[in-house]
C-alpha cells in the first residue's frame, strides 16, 4: 500500500530531489569533508551536507522555464499591441504593467529611476508564475 504523503514530506522530497553539489566523505564520527567531487545527492542526508552551495536542478529548470513563458508572453502581445480595441491578452498585460507601474510610483515618491518598475514587474510576474506552477502535479 503506497504511503500518504503530508505536506512536510512533499516539502521534504523536493528539497532532495534531484539536488547537485559538492559531495562529502565521513573522515571521522560525525566529520564530513569535501571529496572534491560533484553530483547529485542520494538521500536527503547528502543533500544536507551539501549545504549552501547545492543547486536544486528541478526548481532551477522550472524557474528558467517560467521565466521564458513570462518573457515570450509579454513579447507575443507587445508585438500584436494596437492602438484600436484591445485584446483580452493586450488589456492583461496593460493591467499588470499599470498595477507595477502605481504600485512603485507610490513608493518612489521623490526620484525618477528607471531600473525599479522593470525589476518590480518581472519580480511580480516571476512569483506569480512560481505560485502558479504549484497546480502542475
Amino acid at each position: 500500500m503506497a504511503e500518504e504523503l503530508t505536506t512536510s514530506g512533499y516539502i521534504k522530497h523536493h528539497l532532495q530531489n534531484l539536488t547537485f553539489g559538492p559531495k562529502h566523505e565521513e573522515i571521522e564520527a560525525g566529520v564530513w569533508a569535501p571529496t572534491g567531487d560533484y553530483g547529485f545527492a542520494m538521500s536527503s542526508g547528502e543533500a544536507a551536507q551539501m549545504g549552501f552551495w547545492s543547486i536544486n536542478v528541478d526548481t532551477m529548470f522550472m524557474s528558467i522555464l517560467l521565466g521564458g513563458l513570462m518573457m515570450w508572453f509579454f513579447r507575443s502581445v507587445a508585438k500584436k499591441i494596437s492602438a484600436g480595441v484591445p485584446t483580452n491578452t493586450q488589456n492583461f498585460a496593460e493591467w499588470i504593467i499599470e498595477f507595477i507601474d502605481d504600485s512603485v510610483r507610490g513608493s518612489f515618491s521623490g526620484g525618477k529611476n528607471t531600473l525599479v518598475a522593470p525589476m518590480a514587474l518581472t519580480i511580480f510576474v516571476w512569483i506569480f508564475l512560481m505560485n502558479l506552477m504549484d497546480l502542475i502535479p
